[in-house]
C-alpha cells in the first residue's frame, strides 16, 4: 500500500501541537515500515523553505518529497477553483492509495487516491472569538468545513470529544470516524529533577507552573485570578506561565502586566524540550484549566514528568486523564484557588496524584498512535 502524508503542518521550527502531532507520528510510521510512504507539502516560490524541515525531521528516512511551488497551502485552504484546472495529485506530483492530510484546512476538493483527515478539534466553529487575529484560518474554515461535507472523508479524531463534534458540525456519520488519542516523547519527557536549569530561568522558589501558548483560550487570567487568593496564604509562592504568546494574547499579557501579584508571576517565553521537562518535574503542580481542548497534550506531559496536574472537566481532557488528575470547572475561580491551595499543602495528595499520572500517561505512546493509524489505513484501502 502506499500512503501520501500532507506534511505541511509540520514545517516549524519550534513544533507544537500539530507540528509535534505529524512529526511523532510521520517519524513512527517509517520506523515501523508496514507501507511505502511518501510525503507532500506546499511552498509557494519556495518562500518559507520548507524542504529544510523535511531534511531535520525525516532526511534519515530517504523518504520520497512531493512539493509544490506553484502555490500556497493557504491559496489551497481558501480557493476551491484552483481544483478545477488540476487535482492535488497534478499539483504535487504525488499518487497514491491513501492520503491523509494532517490538518483539516489542507484537504482538497479533487484528488485521485482514497483520503483520510485528522481533525485535532473545531475551535474554529466552536469558538470563533478565540481566533480573532488568525486571518487564514478565519478565511478558510468555513470553507474546509463544506468541503468535507461535500466529500465525505475518513475521518481521524484525537479524542471522542472532537468526534463528538466533528458530527454536530460537519454531519459525518460516526461510523466514518476513528478516534485515536495522540501520546507523549518519552524521550523528553521524564520524572528528572533538574536545579540549575530551573535556577538558570529565575526561578528560586516553590512554583505552581501553566505551560503551553499565552493564549485567550488557556483561561489564563481566570489562573491568575485564582493565584491571587493562593498568595494571600501562601505569599512565596510563584505562578510561572511557560510559553509564547499567540496573537490572541493582548488582552492577557494585560492582565498579567496588571494584576497586583505581578512580583509572583514569572513569564519564561518559548522553553527548550531541556527546560520544559525541568519545569514539570520541579512543580508543586502543573495547572491547565484550559476551556476547550482537541486533546490535551501538555498534561500527558506533565504526568510523564511525575508532576501533579490540575486541569478542566470539559472537553477531552477527561478523557485524557482519567483519574489521575484533579478536575475543575474553569469558569469558576475560587474552585480553581481552593484546589491549587490543597496540592500545595498536601504532600500525600501530590504523591498519589504523581503515581497515578505514571500509571495514566503509560496507556499513550507515539507507537501505538502509529499502529492504529495504520489499521484505519488499512480498513480503508479495503472499502
Amino acid at each position: 500500500m502506499k500512503v501520501i502524508i500532507e506534511a505541511q503542518h509540520v514545517c516549524e521550527e519550534n513544533p507544537r501541537g500539530i507540528a509535534i502531532y505529524g512529526i511523532q507520528l510521520i517519524r513512527r510510521l517509517l520506523d515501523r515500515r508496514v507501507n511505502q510512504y511518501g510525503l507532500a507539502f506546499f511552498d509557494g516560490n519556495r518562500e518559507r523553505n520548507n524542504r529544510k524541515w523535511m531534511d531535520k525531521y525525516f532526511g534519515e528516512f530517504a523518504i520520497p518529497l512531493h512539493e509544490c511551488n506553484s502555490l500556497s497551502y493557504k491559496q489551497l485552504a481558501v480557493d476551491d477553483d484552483v481544483y478545477h484546472e488540476k487535482s492535488y495529485n497534478e499539483l504535487t506530483g504525488a499518487s497514491g492509495d491513501i492520503f491523509h492530510f494532517l490538518h483539516v484546512i489542507t484537504v482538497p476538493r479533487l484528488i485521485y487516491g482514497k483520503t483520510i483527515v485528522t481533525i485535532h478539534d473545531l475551535l474554529p466553529l466552536r469558538y470563533p472569538a478565540y481566533f480573532i487575529g488568525y486571518q487564514h484560518l478565519n478565511d478558510s474554515f468555513p470553507a474546509c468545513a463544506k468541503r468535507i461535507r461535500d466529500i465525505q472523508p475518513t475521518i481521524i479524531a484525537d479524542s471522542e470529544s472532537t468526534k463528538s463534534d466533528i458530527i454536530y458540525f460537519l454531519g459525518v456519520s460516526p461510523d466514518r470516524i476513528h478516534v485515536i488519542p495522540l501520546a507523549y516523547d518519552g524521550d523528553a519527557c521524564f520524572p528528572q529533577k533538574d536545579g540549575s536549569t530551573i535556577r538558570a530561568l529565575g526561578i528560586n522558589a516553590p512554583y505552581v507552573l501553566y505551560l503551553g501558548a499565552i493564549d485567550a483560550r488557556k483561561n489564563i487570567i481566570r489562573i491568575i485570578d485564582a493565584f491571587k487568593a493562593v498568595v494571600q496564604r501562601f505569599p512565596d509562592i510563584k505562578l510561572v506561565l511557560a510559553g509564547a504568546p499567540n496573537i490572541n494574547a493582548k488582552e492577557t499579557l494585560a492582565s498579567i502586566d496588571s494584576t497586583p501579584i505581578r512580583s509572583n508571576i514569572l513569564l519564561t517565553g518559548y522553553v527548550t524540550d531541556q527546560q520544559k521537562r525541568a519545569l514539570y518535574a520541579g512543580a508543586i503542580a502543573f495547572l491547565f484549566p484550559s476551556l476547550f481542548e482537541g486533546f490535551g497534550l501538555p498534561v500527558l506531559e506533565a504526568m510523564a514528568c511525575g508532576c501533579p496536574v490540575i486541569t478542566s472537566n470539559v472537553s477531552s481532557m477527561p478523557e485524557v486523564v482519567g483519574d489521575a488528575a484533579v478536575l475543575v470547572d474553569p469558569y469558576r475561580v475560587e474552585q480553581l484557588a481552593w484546589e491549587m491551595e490543597r496540592l500545595i499543602q498536601s504532600e500525600t495528595l501530590r504523591k498519589e496524584l504523581i503515581q497515578k499520572g505514571f500509571a495514566q500517561c503509560a496507556k499513550f505512546s507515539w507507537d501505538r498512535t502509529a499502529e492504529m493509524t495504520e489499521e484505519v489505513y488499512r480498513k480503508v484501502y479495503a472499502e
